[in-house]
């Protein structure tokens, strides 16, 4: 049977514009929602490095606070808690008409159980309900909707496919529920010991029945024809499962590979007409359709081609930038990763792309798709290499790679990633990001140097429809952005986690666009013009402009015309005015210009100044004297989120640094007054530089002794027990109940200096204290929050790890340590001396 294509859902696809949208324009920084997780210092960390690379406006990064876990929820919570405020934020701002892209830092939930929405619907394991977060973000319309059609295989209609698939029209509910039947008809399942031969087949034939008058109807669908086929070779007519099969390729289906194991295709093998086809299939290069750039406001019609207007199907492109808990990256890691993404954008990289073919399912799976993708690549002036091998070896110029392993090191291959690649590799568990999964992780690559990375939640069965096809790389390399490449390069995408810089665009065409007269810092008052001055390659033409102030997108022009800007329906103050310019080519290339700006239209001016810098130490904070005239408060902002504010019109704003996460961060301050609501100024934005205080240093090891595996675990006035693991067992051992103090002690080591965290669950659980080497560490909880997020800033070497806490109703214990990724304590990491090491001196 088919795995490329199954219907098993009576629902209507005819969804699903939930998200109203307006306007037209490509991918670039006002076109993304970041999304932030406020409990977590490492996710303000991710984010605000990536919105000082990439210049996200302010208003366009959305915080949300007590996720109940960032390892995995189920459907009902991701909707409540994740999914449907963000959408509302985007509406609220006023943005929906901006917004192609939704952007997640670290710490979020990888994978989404939907069960809840099959309605108790026996599926089979390949369509398992484990989800991913971008997947399901992208299919948003049916999540909403609960409509479980975003686990079908060809659900997004933006992915370019083979062109001779599209000949196929549209099901109809109806249709779709006698498709569904025939795969029921045609299971065995050797668990039904009543399941005689003449009841299989009197099923078959009733399968066939269908197929029958499916095909009248679909006569050019490749997969319906294809599963007609295996009906028709188990009934043991072959002769007509062999031209159901030729007719089957010729409309398109290419899966060599999956044919020639096809078990319900066996009665066939030996025959040389069947490997006739196979040989065919073999050698079949398939025209795809043209590279499309992607607008969160089209519909998508069968045929992947944007329509607006009438009932229509839409997405929104979503990534992950990173993943710091589990077997994910230290933070500094990820930093380090999108850093390097942006260095890529434009260069046209003088690499080589990599198609890694072996005999594993992993890459016969898309082998169909080498040869004609790098083809592809090498018509538009890409080298491409279709290989033998698993990883290109000792090859220094990797600008993309389509690999299929279950396991690999990068590093001993002796090859260098070039900057903004996609490297990608399918196999059944490289989303899965759990301390304890196996096989190589996505973020291998990105570690070494890749811009972005995917792999599946769960087990997928080396299903192409799950994965990027090949063509990922000729997308990519014809200008789409890193997101754009890989939704048009996958059909099925509800259960791969993709995680990169969404914006990177190695192979993007340039456009240089300037306001003329306009000066960086210039005054303005009353009514003005802006007239966009434009410099286009590749012969490009420019179609229209947008402005946008502060990444709020105010009008549009068509080419060679000005805006016409009335600033008196803009706040007095401090401001950045950008300008993008959209050319007509498919991919939508769009150039992009930002100044920044000071409205003066009254006399009020706020003044907020800060002593220092621009580079201060998280462990204190700063003060920033403010003041402005009849204003009735003065709030500071960073980002969306209001970090400090006072009464009146001067005074001194207090600001804790730790609720900023580490790096680069714009603190704007805002004055607001009562007698004239909506009335703001705003002041000139302060750039700072948050930064980790001294590192602490290792113990003496001369001083410590011996330590042994385990750490020590001890209620209070009870008998100390030494720990592995944290669990019912060991508490009921160590006589932990629920509401009891306990501490924990030991030792651990780290390989080198860095920003490590732990990681508590305090749903069920009260923290009274965290000590390394005897200082205590204090770190800010958002209230509600279900996780505690405590970062600490430590030498190489061995540092000691005192914990005093309370358990809860339900006593659940969960506390994770880690940098990179992070592991629950065990005893392997954390352990201890025979002796009462904590009433000794050790430093």
């Amino acid at each position: 049977m088919s795995r490329n294509k199954v219907y098993l859902f009576a629902v209507v696809v005819s969804i699903i514009h939930l998200f109203s949208f307006s306007g037209f324009a490509g991918i670039g920084p006002e076109n993304v929602a970041l999304i932030v997780n406020s409990d977590s210092w490492a996710s303000k960390t991710v984010a605000n490095e990536f919105i000082k690379l990439r210049d996200i406006p302010p208003e366009n990064v959305i915080y949300i606070s007590g996720i109940k876990s960032f390892d995995g929820i189920n459907i009902d919570d991701f909707r409540a808690q994740i999914l449907s405020p963000i959408l509302k934020t985007i509406q609220e701002r006023g943005l929906a008409g901006q917004i192609d892209c939704i952007a997640y830092s670290s710490d979020f939930p990888t994978v989404i159980d939907a069960r809840s929405d099959m309605q108790g619907k026996n599926l089979p394991p390949a369509l398992s309900p484990q989800c991913s977060i971008t997947g399901l973000t992208y299919l948003y319309g049916f999540v909403l909707a609960k409509n479980p059609v975003y686990l079908d295989f060809n659900v997004n209609l933006y992915a370019r496919r083979v062109v001779r698939q599209n000949l196929d029209i549209q099901w109809t509910t109806e249709e779709r529920n006698e498709y569904a039947k025939t795969f029921e008809l045609m299971k065995n399942d050797p668990k039904n010991q009543d399941a005689t031969a003449e009841q299989t087949k009197k099923n078959l034939e009733e399968a066939i029945k269908i197929f029958d008058s499916l095909t009248a109807k679909h006569p050019n669908s490749a997969d319906l024809l294809y599963n007609m086929a295996c009906c028709l070779s188990k009934l043991g007519k072959e002769a007509q499962a062999i031209e159901c099969l030729e007719k089957s390729h010729q409309n398109g289906w290419f899966d060599w590979a999956h044919t020639s194991k096809d078990d319900d295709l066996k009665a066939l093998r030996e025959k040389p007409e069947f490997k006739k086809i196979i040989e065919k299939m073999k050698n079949f290069k398939p025209v795809m359709t043209p590279t499309q750039g992607f607008k969160a406001v089209f519909g998508w019609d069968p045929a992947g081609q944007p329509i607006n207007a009438g009932q229509k199907i839409s997405y929104i492109l979503s990534t992950m930038l990173a993943c710091t808990s589990g077997r994910g990256m230290s933070v500094q890691e990820s930093l380090e990763y999108l850093r390097t993404a942006v260095t890529g954008d434009f260069t046209r990289p003088k690499g080589t792309i990599y198609f890694e073919r072996n005999g594993d399912v992993r890459s016969t799976a898309r082998e169909w798709g080498f040869h004609g993708a790098a083809e592809k690549l090498k018509s538009i002036g890409i080298q491409a290499i279709v290989e033998d091998g698993t990883l290109p070896q000792n090859k220094n110029d990797v600008a993309g790679t389509v690999v299929g392993a279950a396991g690999f090191e990068w590093k001993k291959s002796g090859s260098r990633i070039l900057p903004g690649a996609i490297c990608e590799h399918l196999t059944s568990c490289g989303g899965m990001m759990g301390e304890n999964d196996g096989q190589t992780p996505l973020t291998e690559f990105l570690r070494n140097g890749a811009a972005g990375a995917s792999g599946t939640v769960t087990e997928p069965y080396a299903i192409q429809a799950k994965f990027p096809t090949p063509y990922i790389q000729a997308y990519y390399a014809e200008g789409s952005s890193l997101a754009e490449a890989f939704y048009q390069s996958i059909s099925g995408p509800y259960q791969l986690l993709i995680i990169g810089d969404p914006l990177c665009k190695p192979w993007g065409k340039k456009i240089d666009v300037c306001i003329m007269g306009m000066l960086p810092g210039q005054k303005l008052s009353g009514e003005i013009k802006i007239l966009p001055i434009v410099t286009a390659s590749e012969g490009l033409n420019i179609i229209f402009h947008e402005l946008f102030i502060d990444g709020k997108k105010i009008m549009a022009v068509k080419s060679k015309e000005s805006f016409t800007l009335d600033t008196k329906k803009i706040s007095d103050g401090y401001h950045e005015i950008q300008v993008v310019s959209t050319c007509d080519d498919k991919i939508i290339s769009q150039g992009r210009f930002s100044l920044p700006v000071e409205v003066r239209n009254s006399h009020r001016d706020l003044k907020a100044s800060l002593a220092g810098g621009p580079e201060f130490s998280w462990d204190k904070p700063i003060e920033i004297n403010a003041e402005c005239p009849e204003a009735e408060k003065i709030i500071i902002k960073n980002n969306s989120l209001i970090v400090g504010q006072i009464d009146g019109a001067k005074g001194v704003i207090t600001i804790d640094l730790r609720v900023l996460g580490a790096g680069p961060a714009r603190l704007k301050p805002l004055a607001l007054f009562k007698a004239e609501p909506g009335k703001e100024v705003y002041g000139k934005p302060l750039d700072i530089n948050v930064i980790p205080p001294k590192a602490l240093p290792p113990l003496n090891p001369q001083n410590i002794g011996e330590l042994k595996t385990g750490f020590i675990i001890k209620a209070k006035d009870k008998a100390q027990i030494v720990a592995e693991k944290i669990d019912n067992a060991l508490l009921d051992k160590a006589e932990i109940h629920n509401e009891t103090e306990f501490s924990i002690k030991g030792f651990f080591d780290v390989d080198k200096d860095d920003i490590y965290q732990f990681q508590f669950n305090i749903s069920d659980l009260k923290i009274k204290s965290l000590k390394i080497d005897d200082n205590e560490i204090d770190w800010p909880a958002l209230q509600n929050s279900t996780w505690w997020f405590a970062p600490v800033n430590l030498g190489k070497g061995i540092h000691k790890l005192e914990i005093d806490a309370v358990t809860g109703k339900n006593r659940n214990i969960d506390i994770r340590f880690g940098g990179p990724g992070s592991k629950k304590l065990n005893g392997q990491k954390f352990k201890h001396r025979e002796i009462d090491e904590f009433k000794v001196n050790i430093h």
